[in-house]
C-alpha cells in the first residue's frame, strides 16, 4: 500500500515496523501515543511545581484581600496551563526514544 508521498510502506523511526501512510522520519501511531504519555506525565509534573511557586510567590507579593486572591488564584492557574503546553511541546520534541 503506498504512503501519502505515493511510496511503499516505510518503517516506523522507533520500532522499525512497517505502517501505512507513513512519511519518512515519522513515528506510528503506537510510538506516537508512548511517546506523547511520557511527555504528558513529565509535563504535568513540571507545570505542577511551577504553578505552586507561581502561588507562593504571588501570595508573598501581594496583600491579603478578597480581591488579591482572586488573581493569585488566575495567576497560578494560567501559570499551571501555560508551563504545561510549553513543556509538552518541548518534551515532544527533546525526550529520547
Amino acid at each position: 500500500m503506498p504512503s501519502r508521498v505515493g511510496l511503499p510502506e516505510v518503517p516506523c523511526v522507533r520500532c522499525q515496523e512497517r505502517v501505512a501512510g507513513l512519511d519518512w522520519g515519522d513515528r506510528c501511531p503506537k510510538c506516537h501515543a508512548e511517546l506523547k504519555r511520557r511527555a504528558n506525565q513529565l509535563s504535568r509534573r513540571i507545570s505542577l511545581v511551577a504553578a505552586l511557586v507561581a502561588a507562593g510567590l504571588l501570595g508573598w507579593r501581594f496583600p491579603v484581600g478578597p480581591n488579591s486572591r482572586m488573581w493569585i488564584g488566575i495567576g497560578t492557574i494560567m501559570t499551571f496551563f501555560l508551563v504545561r503546553n510549553i513543556a509538552l511541546r518541548l518534551a515532544m520534541e527533546f525526550l529520547p526514544d
